[in-house]
Order: C-alpha cells, then structure tokens, then sequence
C-alpha cells in the first residue's frame, strides 16, 4: 500500500467525505510528484497527518452539551461581516456544512465574544497560513476548499469586556444575502440569458434555447428547496439540561 493510499484510508476511517478525500489526495500526490519529495519526511506518517487534515473542517470535541446551537446561511460578500456581528453576540463558529451553512454555539454558563477572519489559501498552504496566524491569537475554525475561517476570543483584543453579561435570542433568520450578492445573480443571469438567446439566434434553434433555459430553471429549484427545507429542519436549539 502506498503512502498515499493509506493516508486516503485513514481519512475514510475519520469520516472525511469521499469527494474531499479524492480531491485532498490527488493534490497531494501532485506536490509530491512535482517537488520529488518523500512525503513521509515532507509530511509525517500518514496516520497523524489524517488526523491533521480530518481537523480542518471541523471541531474534533464537538460542541458541549451546554451549548445553543444555531446555522445560518451568507454569501461571500458579507459573510465576514455577519459572523463578526454574531460573534458579538457570543457565537462560535464550530463547522461549516453545504446544507446547514455555519453551525454556531454560544455556551450557556459563560458566553463570550467572538471575532472572525478568513483567508483564501490552496490547499497545500493551509498549514503555513494557521502558523503564521497563531502568535495573534487566530484558531482555524473551518477549512473549506480555499476558504479558511479563522476565529478567536474577543477578550484577546479587548480583555474582560469581551465576556458578556447577557444574551440575545438567536437570530430568527438563517439566510443573509447582501445587496453585493443580489446585483451578482442579476447580472450573472442576464449574461447567461443573453448568451443563450444570441446562440438560439445563430443557430435559428429557439425551442432547444427554450428548453436550455428551462432545464437550467429547474435545476436551480432543485438546489434551493433542499436548502430551504434543511433550514427548517435546523432551527435554533436549546441547551440540553
């Protein structure tokens, strides 16, 4: 077996998702066979370097029993901005999921304030970025593709007022989509419009542009009902006592 096939192993053993193995492994194996490396000595065994990556996207503890659990979903745009303001409100991030969004807990004895960054790096520098974030603080909450989450204890930055006194009721919306995001889609589907109706054009084929769009109208439906159910199945939990 080689080293590569027994790391893809021990991450199955973890639970890591089968396309996220395949993508991580092949990454890998690519940087390995690019550099000419020995990915024992550039990587450790393969045993803990699983463990290593099976932590990247998620909270190996588990959010405590004590804790409210909330998700919620933003775009790219103000994503950042929303967890800041959540994380004043005592929200950690625990875990990000396609479905569910951002899983979030508050813990119940003491809530504290939480603040957020996030860095857009490959792969093959996840490591690298966490290190040069961890002198100031920065813990990796969640790794997703190219998109790495960094959160810390407000009380790093500003001391004892970044416990909190009192809560806020979870939020009673999951979905925040900007304006920034809204003007995206618009163009993006007066573009995608455009350039199928200049085809049907070209082609003198109105009914299959027709029947393009439509299927593209239902693939879109089938995208977002099972998110919008999804969001329904996870509203906001209270502490187990």
């Amino acid at each position: 077996m080689t080293y590569f096939d027994e790391l893809a192993a021990h991450l199955r053993d973890r639970g890591v998702p089968a396309d996220e193995i395949a993508s991580t492994v092949d990454d890998l194996a690519a940087y390995i066979a690019e550099s000419g490396a020995d990915p024992v000595e550039e990587f450790g065994p393969a045993a803990g370097f699983a463990d290593e990556l099976a932590g990247d996207g998620r909270t190996s503890a588990g959010p405590s029993p004590d804790a409210e659990i909330w998700h919620f979903h933003a775009d790219a745009f103000n994503e950042v901005r929303r967890l800041n303001e959540f994380g004043d409100q005592g929200w950690e991030l625990d875990r990000y999921d396609t479905k569910l969004g951002f899983t979030c807990r508050r813990d119940v004895e003491r809530p504290q304030r939480w603040e957020y960054r996030r860095e857009i790096v490959p792969t093959l520098r996840r490591k690298a970025a966490a290190e040069r974030l961890a002198p100031d603080g920065w813990e990796l909450a969640v790794a997703w593709t190219v998109w790495m989450y960094f959160k810390r204890p407000k009380s790093a930055s500003v001391g004892p007022a970044g416990e909190l006194d009192t809560t806020p009721e979870a939020p009673a919306r999951y979905f925040f989509w900007s304006r920034s995001f809204y003007v995206f889609v618009a163009v993006y589907a007066a573009l995608f419009t455009g350039a199928v109706l200049a085809w049907a054009a070209l082609s003198g084929d109105i009914g299959m542009a027709m029947g393009f769009m439509t299927g593209a109208l239902i693939a879109g439906i089938a995208i977002v009902v099972p998110m919008a159910r999804a969001r329904r199945r996870a509203r906001p939990r209270p502490p187990r006592h």
